[in-house]
């Protein structure tokens, strides 16, 4: 028997830590026959190298690839990134697969669920650690303008995808707020195996929103002068934070920032009520946990960029300390 479990993340729902935890595991794995294989994972944990092979072969050539990823009992395959695949795409990595797999193919797809309410916050700071420049105001405003079409507040955009190419009875959704305590459990039991030791810390780990603006005004500084260079300025402040002058700076901007934060509820508007109806009257059936209530009502603080009249020269000497070759030396 040979069959596939692909789990399509998607991002911000502790795929990092479960991709960690699989690799971390992966020789007992297959003492249980489960294969998670060491391939397509380019340095990082999971196979993202896949989905870019998915897009640039052709079927023959993608099926080729894939004979080194499929062995016999369950495979397992993740990246959040498969989230990011054209119905087209999807359909030339099942007829690849087929001849893989078990007559007939065994395919699951697993889809990790996260209300909204946290994931949009989660996916702005993704942003600016990767040197978005934009406030949250100007993150939020077209996935509240337009509901149905963002894959963050309407998870059918993807899983309608993977429904019609495989299936809907192929999908399984995690509740990750059910779940967040113990995220591997639901994947395992869909494996069939009981849960290897787990690793208790935090991968990509969220930062204070007081950093995450200051980090952003960073960005847009080192965009401006043409100095951004892939996770540089993010690296620098991070390294530098305890830096006296960093964080003498730093000090008095967190308290600055604070004075201009604003309570923003983003749950509970007409359109968002909406989209999860219609989310769940489709999808509810192939919950595997416990499905959590509506998004949380509750307030966020988000800070207004009133507080840039007064903290920019402070980021900008920040910025300064950052990019200052004999400090680093």
């Amino acid at each position: 028997m040979s069959r596939l479990v692909l789990h399509i993340g998607p991002h911000k729902t502790g795929s990092t830590y479960i991709q960690k935890s699989l690799c971390e595991n992966r020789e007992r794995l297959e003492d249980l026959g489960v294969h998670y294989p060491n391939l397509g994972l380019g340095g990082q944990y999971g196979q993202h190298e896949l989905v870019e092979k998915i897009r640039a072969l052709d079927e023959p050539e993608l099926g080729q690839y894939l004979s080194e990823f499929i062995g016999a009992g369950t495979n397992l395959i993740s990246s959040e990134n498969f989230d990011r695949l054209k119905a087209d795409d999807l359909a030339k990595l099942r007829a690849a697969l087929v001849p893989l797999l078990t007559d007939p193919p065994e395919i699951h797809i697993v889809f990790y669920h996260r209300n909204y309410a946290d994931l949009l916050p989660s996916w702005w700071q993704e942003e600016i650690k990767h040197g978005g420049v934009f406030s949250f105001y100007e993150f939020l405003l077209p996935h509240l303008l337009r509901p149905f079409a963002s894959n963050l507040v309407n998870p059918a955009l993807v899983l309608d995808l993977y429904a019609q190419v495989f299936g809907r009875d192929s999908i399984s959704i995690v509740d990750y707020d059910s779940a967040r305590d113990e995220l591997l459990l639901p994947l395992f039991g869909l494996l069939g195996v009981a849960v290897p030791p787990g690793i208790n810390e935090v991968v990509n780990s969220s930062m204070k929103v007081e950093l995450v603006e200051v980090l952003r005004v960073l960005n847009g500084l080192a965009k401006a002068r043409n100095e951004w260079h892939f996770h540089k300025t993010r690296t620098l402040f991070l390294q530098k934070l305890r830096d006296a002058p960093v964080a003498d700076e730093l000090a008095g901007l967190v308290t600055l920032i604070r004075e201009h934060m604003r309570p923003l509820k983003i749950a509970g508007g007409f359109f968002e009520k909406a989209v999860s109806t219609a989310f769940r009257a489709k999808y509810e059936g192939r919950f595997v946990n416990q499905p959590s209530a509506a998004p949380p009502e509750r307030d966020l603080l988000i800070a207004s960029d009133s507080w840039l009249l007064q903290g920019l020269p402070a980021c900008e000497r920040i910025y300064q300390h950052l990019n200052d070759r004999s400090a680093a030396e």
